[in-house]
């Protein structure tokens, strides 16, 4: 009888072990704002962040989030968003998100209209739809471990001018960039196979689309709904025809990316001159450098026309598609030498 009592004493404290850490959660207060931190995973410790309470009126300079919390005396990593965890969070001009997180949630960041940041770490795989509905972030950095840009992700951001698609992203979801009105580049990898409705419908300033995939990409409809009607498709040289003979790809002016219609290169004092292997757009540029190579990007640096280096831009996860903010650069002619995997390759270009 003894030994029945102490198996059922044992048993309900096991259960009664897991309940507090199952779904059990930490409210932890900061400056302006309270986020609760509620377990996931027990093994492994993982746990999900949402706001909790807004405590001040005033706007919040930086919501930081931690890569670790204690809960119930035992140390968990945060790895993801809840759905809807910062939805709505008028108050907020950036976030920052730890290196632990892996998931983040539908409507995570929907309406967040202040967030001017929000830098997604290289650990994130999944983005849930909505996620960044209407925030006015300027530049996105998608990780390489994502292979899906969900429905709507980040459908009106007005302010997005920047986006880095990696080579892991095999489709882009229904109204995923609908009304970026000042998206006005994209560069789109060879791992694209699928496109959904309204994808880019309402991005008014979309002038030049790089489309790498060898066959174009099975697409939905409306897809450039009410984007110019001069806007320019670079493909690879290979697949001019197929892109030119489908819809809605042959709407457009359709070129080969490393065509001969772009800036011609000259040769310059220790610079060395090749060109079909690169592409750069738009070329003469104001503020944003798109670049386009078949290999993947090792190192980028800029010269002036006397061959001193200038800048040494930052390369996103060695990806064959970078972007080059050269806002900074004063009016003139200059130079970007791209390293690749097995080649360097030069080209002139033109800041306005």
């Amino acid at each position: 009888m003894k030994k029945l009592l102490l198996t059922l004493v044992l048993l309900i404290s096991v259960i009664g072990l897991n309940a507090q850490n199952i779904g059990s959660y930490e409210i932890i207060s900061y400056n302006g704002y309270d986020l609760q931190y509620t377990v996931k995973s027990v093994s492994p410790a993982e746990c999900i962040v949402a706001l909790k309470n807004l405590t001040s009126e005033t706007s919040i300079p930086s919501v930081v989030i931690p890569e670790t919390v204690v809960i119930g005396g035992k140390e968990f990593s945060v790895t993801t968003i809840a759905n809807k965890g910062f939805a709505y969070f008028y108050s907020a001009l950036k976030f920052e998100l730890p290196n632990t997180l892996t998931t983040i949630g539908e409507e995570a960041f929907y309406y967040c209209n202040l967030a001017t940041e929000i830098e997604i770490p290289e650990s994130v795989t999944y983005i849930g739809n909505t996620a960044f509905y209407s925030c006015p972030i300027s530049k996105v950095v998608i990780p390489e471990g994502v292979t899906e840009i969900r429905n709507g992700v980040f459908h009106r951001c007005l302010e997005l001018k920047e986006v880095v698609i990696p080579n892991s992203v095999t489709s882009i979801g229904i109204m995923a960039f609908k009304e970026c009105q000042q998206l006005d580049t994209i560069v789109l990898p060879e791992s694209i196979n699928k496109i959904g409705d309204n994808a880019f419908s309402g991005c008014k300033s979309l002038s030049l689309l790089v489309c790498n995939p060898t066959t174009p990409p099975p697409t939905a409809n409306k897809i450039f709904y009410n984007v110019p009607e001069d806007m320019i498709i670079r493909v690879p040289a290979e697949s001019l025809e197929l892109y030119k003979a489908s819809e809605p790809w042959n709407k457009y002016d359709i070129r080969k990316i490393g065509g001969e219609d772009e800036e011609e290169d000259e040769n310059e004092e220790n610079i060395e001159e090749k060109f079909n292997s690169l592409g750069i757009y738009p070329n003469p540029a104001e503020n944003l450098l798109f670049l386009a190579t078949e290999m993947n990007v090792e190192e980028i640096a800029i010269y002036d026309i006397f061959g001193r280096k200038i800048m040494s831009p930052e390369v996103y996860n060695s990806t064959s598609q970078q972007v080059v903010d050269i806002a900074d650069l004063t009016t003139g002619v200059y130079f970007i030498k791209v390293r690749t995997n097995n080649n360097e390759v030069t080209k002139r270009f033109v800041k306005k």
